[in-house]
C-alpha cells in the first residue's frame, strides 16, 4: 500500500422505512398469541422514528429554523415528507420530557444569591408579530420564557416573585413594582445603566458616576 486517503462523506441513499411485522401463532393449547409491538413503535399504520423526531427538534430549538424551512431541510436532505404539524408535536413531546429539568433549574436559579434577569423581543407568529423571551441566570443555569413584556409573564416565569437574593438587571420598572414580581424583602441591583460598580472588600456596591449623576440608581 502506497498512501491511505480518508474521506467524510454523508449517507446518499433517502431515510430508511423499517416494517415492524408482528407473527401470530396458535400453540397446542388452541390459543392465539400475537407478538408485541416494539417499544417506541406507536400503534398506527406509519409513524416518524425517534431519530427524524431529534433531528425536528434539534434543527428548531438549537440551529433555530423556521419549522416550515425545517420541513423542506427535512425533506431535502432526508427525503422524509414530514409536515408543520409533524415538526410541532416534536416540540411538544421534548418540552414534556425536559419539564422535570426545567423545573429544577428554576429552583435553582431562585435560590441562588446572586442571578441575572434581562428581557429581549423575537420574532414570534404572523409576519410582523413580536414577543418578549424574558431570562433569568446564573453561572450555571439559565431559564427562559416566551411572552409578553408585562408583569404577568415574569409572574408565570416562576423566579422573581420568589427570589430573595440579588438580581442584578436593568431598570424595567415592572420589575420593581411593590407587590409584583418583586417580594417583600427582595434586593434589586441596577447593573445595565452603570456600566460599573465600584467594590471594596466588605464595602457596598456603589453606582458608577454616569449612574449617579443620571439619578436613575437613587435606590
Amino acid at each position: 500500500m502506497a498512501r491511505s486517503y480518508q474521506q467524510e462523506e454523508i449517507p446518499a441513499g433517502p431515510a430508511e422505512r423499517v416494517q415492524h411485522d408482528l407473527h401470530e401463532s396458535r400453540c397446542g393449547c388452541g390459543r392465539t398469541h400475537a407478538a408485541a409491538r416494539p417499544a417506541g413503535v406507536p400503534d398506527s399504520a406509519l409513524s416518524i422514528g425517534p431519530r427524524l423526531r431529534a433531528l425536528a427538534v434539534y434543527l428548531v430549538i438549537f440551529q433555530h429554523v423556521p419549522v416550515e424551512r425545517c420541513r423542506q431541510l427535512i425533506a431535502g436532505v432526508t427525503g422524509a415528507a414530514v409536515s408543520d404539524g409533524f415538526i410541532h408535536s416534536c416540540l411538544r413531546q421534548a418540552a414534556g420530557l425536559a419539564a422535570e429539568v426545567v423545573r429544577l433549574i428554576r429552583a435553582l436559579i431562585t435560590a441562588a444569591a446572586v442571578a441575572g434577569s434581562g428581557e429581549t423581543t423575537l420574532r414570534s407568529g404572523p409576519a410582523g408579530e413580536k414577543k418578549y423571551v424574558h431570562g433569568a441566570f446564573t453561572e450555571q443555569h439559565s431559564a427562559f420564557r416566551l411572552g409578553t413584556r408585562g408583569l404577568d409573564t415574569m409572574q408565570d416565569a416562576g423566579i422573581l416573585p420568589g427570589s430573595a437574593g440579588i438580581v442584578v438587571c436593568g431598570r424595567y420598572q415592572v420589575i420593581f413594582i411593590p407587590g409584583g414580581s418583586t417580594s417583600p424583602g427582595t434586593r434589586r441591583a441596577c447593573l445595565t445603566c452603570c456600566g460599573t460598580i465600584r467594590t471594596a472588600p466588605g464595602a457596598t456596591p456603589a453606582p458608577s458616576d454616569r449612574c449617579r449623576r443620571s439619578g436613575r440608581c437613587a435606590a
